[in-house]
């Protein structure tokens, strides 16, 4: 054999054997630009080679948009299935038929090259004039593309691959709704229930999504979950029974090479933390709010000229220079049984970096006599620098309750009207505040949520007890004790 004979005989050993070694070798057929390789790759192949193997027939797998998701699943992976068997047949969709098309014309591309030709031209033959609709090989595998407005009536194919439902920049309750009734009506009963695949490959955008749907009616049928966030979450990592996600770094970065952290940081200003939950991190959190909700924020314009008590709260990051951990400070002030946000702090710094967040706060807040600070991470070491030279440092220990637990209580408040935020006129920051809140505990960060429910539960418990009752009665001359 010539060396070139040697090539293609292992590359078609190699193909056939991993997907993934097949996307590394046939991307240049469909693409110009060059290949990126990057952990997700492997990780997500994998679980479509279980998914054809039947080792699973219900396969979700969330990523976040630039993940090459439709070259994988739309294009690549029914190609191979035909190296595999050419008899299989896939019916793919996405929310609208002309993407749907283009990845089946760049699947007619791979497979009618001389590239596949030369490894596996043998295995079937094509129509001189394949339609990108609908084409089959002389070994009866088929692919049919259709939409969320399309049918699927009268195809019984293999597999059924769903490529987003929905279109993220035109999101509504009525596409949602119109996504998820396609699925029940046209698409659930397509193939033979004892042996069809079904696959949706899609970045989450609302807690009603379709995949939101599966997760919550179709449970029982043992979907396979994958999901992969754009920054790594260390207390909910991703493992099932083809692969884990890799990383092990708090925020570590989903594809770094494509999409570099201020690349990332710039996105999510744009998607604000409901949409930074949903399409990056595949958690969409309910827009009205989970622990807290929107309708509960009240607002002030002008600030009250006196307070019963002004204090800081501090919630400290796990590293000198954190880049995905936030040093969040901010200043509360309680008037008889109601608290009003005044001041917020906000930016990745180190340990002098905090200790001068509480020094300028000081200065600009000289009525704040109590400064809480999170007894854990830096706020130990920013205590002791500051301890000479600042009074009022409080810490504040873990006493065991979970954030939820905190941010719940300190909700309490909130639901009973007893929260007052700036204007968005007054102080523009509180925008992202609130989002934060409202994405709160599925939100990407949760820094300012720790930080304001420690001073509200802080104050809180300075206030309940029966003499601070008493003299806010009388001051509110509700109560005048006995001569």
């Amino acid at each position: 054999m010539t060396p070139e004979q040697i090539r293609i005989s292992t590359e078609r050993e190699l193909g056939k054997r991993s997907l993934y070694r097949f996307v590394k070798m046939a991307w240049g057929v469909v693409n110009t630009k060059p290949f990126v390789d990057n952990w997700h790759l492997v990780l997500v192949c994998a679980h479509l080679e279980a998914l054809y193997r039947g080792e699973t027939r219900r396969l979700i797998i969330n990523i976040p948009p630039g993940g090459t998701k439709s070259m994988l699943a739309s294009v690549f992976f029914p190609a191979w299935c035909w190296i595999q068997n050419p008899g299989f047949s896939s019916l793919v969709a996405s929310f609208d038929l002309g993407l749907t098309l283009r990845d089946a014309d760049h699947m007619l591309k791979i497979v009618k090259s001389q590239w596949f030709t030369d490894r596996w031209g043998g295995e079937f033959t094509l129509p001189k004039k394949p339609a990108s609709r609908y084409f089959t090989n002389s070994k009866g595998g088929f692919r049919f593309s259709t939409s969320v407005e399309g049918k699927g009536t009268g195809f019984h194919p293999d597999m059924l691959l769903i490529d987003d439902p929905t279109k993220a920049q035109d999101l509504s309750m009525k596409n949602l709704e119109q996504a998820v009734e396609w699925w029940r009506q046209a698409l659930s009963t397509r193939g033979d229930p004892r042996t069809v695949r079904k696959c949706i490959i899609m970045q989450r955008l609302h807690e009603d999504d379709l995949v939101g749907y599966i997760l919550k009616e179709e449970k029982h049928e043992g979907w396979v979950h994958l999901r992969l966030p754009m920054r790594y979450e260390a207390e909910n990592p991703c493992v099932t029974a083809f692969g884990r996600d890799p990383r092990t770094v708090e925020g570590e970065l989903f594809f770094p090479e494509r999409f570099p952290l201020a690349e990332i940081n710039a996105r999510e200003l744009t998607l604000r933390a409901q949409g930074t939950a949903a399409q990056h991190q595949q958690r969409p959190s309910p827009a009205g709010g989970n622990v807290f909700k929107r309708n509960w924020f009240k607002t002030y314009a002008v600030v009250p000229v006196k307070f019963d008590s002004i204090i800081q709260s501090w919630d400290m990051a796990f590293k000198d220079q954190e880049h995905n951990d936030w040093v969040v400070g901010t200043v509360w002030g309680k008037v008889g049984a109601d608290y009003y946000l005044l001041d917020r702090f906000r930016e990745h710094v180190n340990v002098l970096g905090s200790a001068k967040g509480i020094v300028d706060m000081r200065v600009k807040w000289k009525r704040a006599r109590g400064i809480l600070v999170e007894d854990k991470a830096n706020g130990p070491s920013v205590m002791q620098i500051l301890r000479k030279h600042v009074a009022g440092l409080i810490p504040v220990k873990d006493k065991g309750e979970s954030k939820i637990a905190r941010a719940e209580a300190a909700a309490v408040f909130y639901e009973s009207g007893n929260v007052y935020h700036p204007t968005s006129e007054l102080c523009p920051w509180i925008l992202e505040y609130e989002d934060e809140l409202c994405a709160f505990p599925n939100g990407a960060h949760d820094d300012q949520v720790d930080s304001g429910a420690q001073a509200l539960n802080h104050l809180y418990s300075r206030s309940s007890s029966y003499a601070s009752m008493m003299a806010g009665a009388e001051r509110a001359g509700l109560y005048k004790p006995d001569a």
